[in-house]
């Protein structure tokens, strides 16, 4: 009877056991078809192509409402990157100024307060505005006196990516920060591609003299500092995805020189230019934005890690001398290392991101 009882427990401790080698098998294969499938997925850019494409807005009916802004231009210090701040053109206290907001078919309203020792005014970069609405000074308006405001008011008209900025003394004012992205989203947002993710970068120039210590900024062509919303790497914010959003970008280059901008380990589509949806949007990785363009970009973030999204041109991924800097942003996924700063005596914090020359930058 005690033998009959202990081959029925061997009996089922070996049916258990297999069970239990049969699950780990089982287990182990669906991980590795996982794996297989998420390595093959980005191997093609498959996913992306089939991404439906923004549309173009053939109607837009005025909302009856009326969205209004109030833009404070000042004068005041800006600090691009730790250690390094400027003399600087504020608006709203801040490099670039406030995000504009609206949607098709809404009144905007706009006053602009110039707390300047100049006069300046306001042009709405790709709006359809009415003519005297423009901000071009003398052939639209008089520029906005010192200690005075003006109105600026006018409907939004189709979705897309625009800005504003000065036009008036305007190479001093704009390399001075006087400057703000302007997004008008759909009346009908539910015929839209949806994302996870909506970033908005502006890429600027400054001119940073440095004289006992003492940063001054300047106008023109000479710049030797770069940012990505007003600050420079590694100050620059990064952008946290997770594994399998959709993300769009929209760059906007209010410098005077052209950014190709290049991202690692992903290729993106790109899905508007100057506010106007693409109708056969382009898979690439690096685009050149000229001065004055906007692109609106997408990608899938289906490649974990700690990836750069830089100018290629590499004098603008510098602080003065100092490498690397200026128009580099950081795409974090959730879950990986974050990358971390150390401090060089005289220099800018650099990134240590396993190579101390940051690897894939002359890539």
């Amino acid at each position: 009877m005690k033998q009959k009882a202990l081959w029925m427990g061997l009996a089922v401790s070996a049916a258990v056991a297999g069970v239990m080698v049969y699950g780990w098998k089982a287990d182990k294969e669906a991980t590795t078809a996982a794996a297989k499938e998420g390595t093959e997925s980005i191997l093609t850019t498959t996913q992306l192509r089939n991404l439906p494409p923004l549309k173009e807005t053939n109607e837009i009916k005025p909302t009856g409402e009326t969205k209004s802004f109030t833009l404070e231009i000042k004068p005041g210090k800006w600090e691009l990157v730790k250690g390094t701040s400027i003399d600087a053109i504020t608006v709203n206290g801040s490099i670039p100024g406030p995000e504009i907001r609206v949607k098709e078919g809404d009144t905007v309203r706009v006053t602009v307060k110039n707390n300047l020792q100049q006069e300046t005014a306001i042009h709405w970069h790709g709006l359809h505005v009415p003519n005297n609405m423009d901000g071009v000074p003398p052939l639209t308006q008089n520029g906005i006196k010192p200690g005075e405001s003006f109105t600026y008011e006018f409907p939004a008209n189709h979705a897309g990516t625009f800005m504003y900025h000065s036009h008036l003394n305007s190479v001093e004012q704009i390399d001075k920060g006087l400057y703000g992205p302007f997004i008008i989203d759909p009346q009908k947002p539910e015929d839209q591609p949806k994302y996870d993710k909506d970033i908005t970068w502006m890429l600027s120039g400054w001119i940073v003299n440095e004289t006992n210590g003492m940063a001054h900024g300047g106008g023109g062509m000479n710049y030797n500092y770069w940012t990505i919303n007003g600050k420079a790497f590694p100050d620059t914010k990064p952008l946290t995805v997770k594994k399998g959003e959709k993300v769009r970008m929209r760059l906007i280059n209010i410098s005077n020189l052209a950014h190709p901008m290049h991202l690692h380990g992903h290729d993106f589509r790109v899905i508007a230019e100057d506010g106007h949806p693409v109708a056969q949007p382009q898979v690439m990785n690096t685009i050149d934005v000229a001065p004055g363009k906007i692109y609106d970009i997408e990608f899938i973030a289906d490649n974990p890690g700690t990836w750069v999204f830089h100018c290629h041109e590499l004098h603008h991924t510098m602080n003065g001398e100092v490498e690397p800097g200026g128009l580099i942003g950081v795409i974090q996924y959730e879950g990986q290392p974050a990358p971390s700063a150390t401090e060089q005596k005289g220099q800018s914090p650099n990134m240590n991101m396993s190579d101390q020359n940051m690897p894939g930058m002359k890539h």
